[in-house]
């Protein structure tokens, strides 16, 4: 074995995926793997690289891999989780994170994991501890303090959550997700006048940023500046074509401005983008009552009620 040469080739592998050359990065890790198959850092890297990718099946394969060579690896067993996570497998999820915790009680990184899992079981006072002790072991931890304002936000302790981004954006004032996370928060307390200022210093951090042009559009529609929220949705929708969100959005946005057909053509992109999407069906509904086809409406209407019995 040249160890040597597997380490270079596993140092080359991480700086290609942190420059977002994943191909090249995989192709590197997987020469380090041929040299060295039970060599754990290489398949940790080959999980990571292939879980940016979206390639999650091949993702959790290879965080199994390294389970395997080193069932006692807290960080592998945390990683698993967040692989896990990705494929919406929350419960097994859970269950590796908390044997990550269960090798390691004071691994902030696991119990961040673990506040982000128990967030999408909507089990949210157990993630809002584990969020705060993931703080509680390191302070200055931005990406804990992130998911923290998401959950206080979902319990809408709307203040407590804008504290908690304002912590994030103070730790690193160059994160366009934070500042359009802040924007969020913001809509939501009727502060539009400072969920915009949010949401343009997001987008002047990342002129391409799909989610903050969405933002801005919803923003800029409640303050009834239609023609500009519209230009704001179509912009996200060119950055990404398929963001279901923004089709609706933009449907919203049409709406309000009274071009109905356009409306609803935007409408039935987000639901055959997403068809089990109750908003958009039930947006689609409002459209087709305006334009006086009742009987097309109730099918919408019946459709979200179905997908959604308490919209």
């Amino acid at each position: 074995m040249n160890s040597s040469k597997i380490k270079v080739l596993c140092d080359q592998a991480v700086a290609l995926y942190l420059a977002g050359r994943m191909d090249e990065a995989l192709a590197s890790v997987d020469k380090a793997i041929s040299l060295e198959p039970d060599y754990a850092h290489a398949w940790n890297i080959h999980s990571a690289v292939l879980r940016d990718m979206k390639r999650l099946d091949e993702a959790l394969a290879s965080i199994d891999k390294v389970v395997a060579l080193n069932s006692g690896s807290s960080q592998a067993w945390s990683n698993r989780c967040a692989v896990l996570q990705d494929m919406k497998r929350l419960d097994e999820a859970l269950a590796s994170v908390d044997k990550a915790i269960s090798l390691q009680p004071n691994y902030a990184d696991a119990w961040n994991n673990r506040g982000a899992v128990l967030r999408e079981l909507k089990r949210l006072d157990e993630a809002l501890a584990s969020v705060d002790k993931a703080i509680s072991l390191q302070t200055d931890y931005a990406d804990a303090w992130n998911i923290r304002s998401a959950v206080l936000w979902d319990m809408k302790r709307l203040d407590e959550a804008l504290a908690s981004i304002d912590k994030v954006v103070a730790l690193n004032t160059g994160s366009s997700q934070a500042w359009s996370n802040r924007c969020g928060v913001l809509r939501d307390m009727n502060r539009l006048d400072e969920a915009l200022a949010s949401v343009d210093k997001a987008i002047s951090l990342q002129p391409n940023f799909a989610d903050a042009w969405n933002n801005r559009g919803v923003v800029l529609r409640d303050l009834r500046r239609l023609v500009e929220a519209q230009a704001s949705v179509d912009k996200a929708i060119s950055l990404q074509p398929n963001y279901v969100d923004a089709w609706n959005n933009r449907g919203l946005v049409l709406r309000y401005r009274k071009r109905l057909d356009e409306a609803l053509a935007s409408f039935e992109r987000a639901i055959a983008l997403k068809p089990d999407y109750a908003d958009a069906w039930a947006n689609r509904g409002y459209v087709l009552s305006e334009l006086r086809r009742p009987e097309e409406a109730v099918v919408s209407h019946s459709k979200a009620l179905v997908i959604k019995p308490d919209i």
